[in-house]
């Protein structure tokens, strides 16, 4: 599988797919649930999906705040982004995508990590 450029392999719509059951999951989990209060979903999933677009090679649409600006105030921890990784990786899979390409995705969301998990928290 080619690893620069999987987004063609999916395509928008499935990206969009797995990012809103992703997001129904993540806005009613009792563990990260709280971070979504008051957050229109409707955003977070277009904000989501041109961040996702260019993370799995497709074109470079996002212009949101950087990924330390957005997450840091939050004070995400560690165990929050693993929590993440495991809605993530369950919507994925709920979507029928291959164990390849999932392990692919998730390998790449998770170097962001340091970026948005707080120091201090």
């Amino acid at each position: 599988m080619d690893q620069k450029n999987i987004y063609i392999l999916i395509g928008t719509k499935c990206l969009r797919q797995c990012l809103q059951r992703f997001y129904d999951a993540a806005f009613s989990d009792v563990f990260i649930g709280y971070f979504f209060w008051n957050k229109d979903k409707d955003e977070l999933i277009e904000k989501q999906l041109a961040f996702t677009k260019a993370l799995l090679g497709g074109p470079q649409e996002y212009q949101g705040k950087s990924l330390i600006a957005a997450h840091r105030p939050l004070m995400v921890r560690k165990s929050h982004f693993m929590r993440r990784h495991v809605l993530l990786r369950e919507a994925l899979e709920a979507e029928g995508l291959s164990q390849d390409f999932i392990d692919i995705w998730l390998s790449k969301e998770k170097k962001f990590l340091s970026q948005i998990i707080s120091k201090s928290a």
